[in-house]
């Protein structure tokens, strides 16, 4: 697989025709930018279309887990204390009916995963005897909760969340199952193999038609002697 450096690199390098120089107009964290999107366009249509989710577009993360009232969320009498992740998770891919967030549950590997439900049921869930003892995750402001009547709750300190996120450089503050870095650009990108000359083509022919249809340094002497880009 791919990693986000080479992407940069390679779009660079292609639209420079392999020359380099310091005074071209785009940076690479503006290409980095445009490979963000252009992959969560080419996401969003790949699924939209009812396909499976490819496991290479999905990172896992290992969230901190805190406690507060439990009037912060609006679906738990004030005085009660549930469990949130201590930092707002980064944005994830939404369709048009849900967003991808794929799997939240305990840390240890092949452990059963909490049942996901939306905000609207959280304000319920404890009314229902037959449900109110599962375990139950929701997404609200930003924040993941976890409510629920299993007692091992009051030992929970980190949970693992799998999802296709918008930006992935946005996890790098967060670690794996291994306390590694979850992201660097030096990771795998988080890219269906297939997407990659799509997503190289898109960027290309799109987001940097200006300034391949205008002008490139081609003299590589800092002083930006731009000349126009003459297809071959």
């Amino acid at each position: 697989m791919v990693t986000k450096n080479k992407l940069i690199f390679d779009i660079l390098n292609i639209v420079r025709g392999g020359l380099q120089s310091d005074d071209e107009p785009f940076s690479e964290n503006q290409v980095s930018f445009w490979i963000d999107n252009t992959r969560a366009l080419l996401v969003r249509r790949d699924l939209e279309k009812s396909r499976t989710i490819n496991p290479d577009i999905v990172q896992t993360i290992c969230a901190k887990v805190i406690e507060v009232d439990g009037s912060e969320c609006g679906c738990v009498q004030a005085g009660c204390t549930i469990l949130r992740i201590k930092d707002k998770l980064p944005k994830t891919i939404e369709l048009y009916t849900r967003n991808l967030i794929l799997r939240v549950g305990p840390v240890v590997v092949g452990s059963t995963p909490f049942s996901f439900i939306s905000y609207n049921q959280a304000q319920f869930s404890g009314n229902n005897k037959w449900t109110k003892r599962i375990t139950k995750t929701f997404l609200h402001n930003g924040y993941i909760y976890i409510i629920g009547s299993n007692p091992q709750l009051s030992l929970l300190t980190h949970i693992t969340i799998d999802a296709v996120f918008e930006y992935p450089e946005e996890t790098s503050s967060y670690s794996d199952c291994n306390d590694a870095p979850c992201y660097t650009n030096d990771s795998i990108y988080p890219i269906s193999s297939w997407m990659i000359e799509t997503l190289k083509e898109m960027i290309i022919k799109t987001n940097f038609q200006i300034g391949l249809s205008t002008s490139t340094d081609k003299s590589n002497n800092a002083n930006h002697d731009v000349q126009q880009n003459v297809p071959t």
